[in-house]
């Protein structure tokens, strides 16, 4: 958490994410990763027969849980814009904080994007963007937060 507070640039980028977090949740994205990766490792323990074998590559399945996976990374994007909206927040300072991430990726990115469990943050930012540009039935308000003193006490 204080990696978000130190990086984020404003409130609002703290709240996007947090937003996005708390999709997860609401969308069950955890139970529904757990009950993937059980059905296929009780296939693949058929498979095999148990043994050392199927120990280590069903430890390996069970790292695998700990991350979600790009449809529901997607789905918690878009739904916590929706939450944003809700709030009065603006989701353009969520679509920054990709923005932002996606120019450190760049060439540090070692997985290719068709295996990553996220989706690129490049691409992250401009569907949020879009969403941002829809215009809202709610008006939307700043949060009023001292940023800069926020982040001198995490210091």
């Amino acid at each position: 958490m204080t990696g978000l507070m130190e990086e984020a640039r404003s409130p609002e980028e703290v709240a996007g994410v947090l937003a996005h977090e708390i999709q997860h949740v609401l969308k069950r994205h955890v139970v529904k990763r757990l009950v993937q990766e059980s059905g296929w490792r009780t296939w693949f323990s058929v498979f095999i027969g148990g043994g050392d074998l199927s120990g280590v590559v069903l430890g390996a399945g069970s790292l695998m849980q700990l991350s979600y996976g790009r449809a529901q990374e997607s789905e918690a994007d878009r739904e916590g814009a929706h939450l944003l909206r809700e709030a009065g927040l603006s989701v353009r300072p969520l679509a920054d904080f990709f923005e932002r991430l996606s120019s450190r990726e760049g060439a540090d990115a070692k997985v290719p994007a068709f295996i990553s469990t996220h989706p690129e943050s490049l691409g992250r930012a401009k569907e949020l963007a879009k969403l941002a540009a829809t215009p809202s039935s709610i008006p939307l308000r700043p949060l009023t937060l001292d940023w800069v003193a926020v982040q001198k006490t995490l210091k």
